[in-house]
């Protein structure tokens, strides 16, 4: 027979309602995020550099997109891949390979 539990319940002195000092709540982290900034992931195969091209040459070039593109491209672990090369060629944005 398993034995028996303690009636005592142990109480957090810390509840939902008052936040760990230090430490900022939902609400205050929401209102000092105020930058909306998207992240759009776009993927391809080897053979979507063409679609990455025409993607980008359509973009306009005189305004910041105000987001950021995070580009992915399935490649042979043999082959080097040209897509930073490519997508510098067709847009005025920082373009990094990581």
């Amino acid at each position: 027979m398993a034995p028996k539990k303690s009636g005592k319940k142990y109480k957090s002195k810390e509840t939902p309602e008052t936040p760990c000092s230090g430490t900022a709540s939902t609400q205050e982290i929401a209102e000092n995020n105020k930058v909306n900034f998207p992240i759009v992931g776009i993927g391809a195969s080897a053979g979507g550099l063409k679609a990455f091209e025409a993607f980008f040459s359509g973009m306009p070039t005189a305004v910041d997109p105000g987001m950021a593109f995070v580009l992915v491209q399935h490649l042979a672990p043999d082959h080097k891949s040209i897509l930073t090369d490519l997508v510098k060629r067709y847009t005025r944005m920082q373009v990094f390979e990581v």
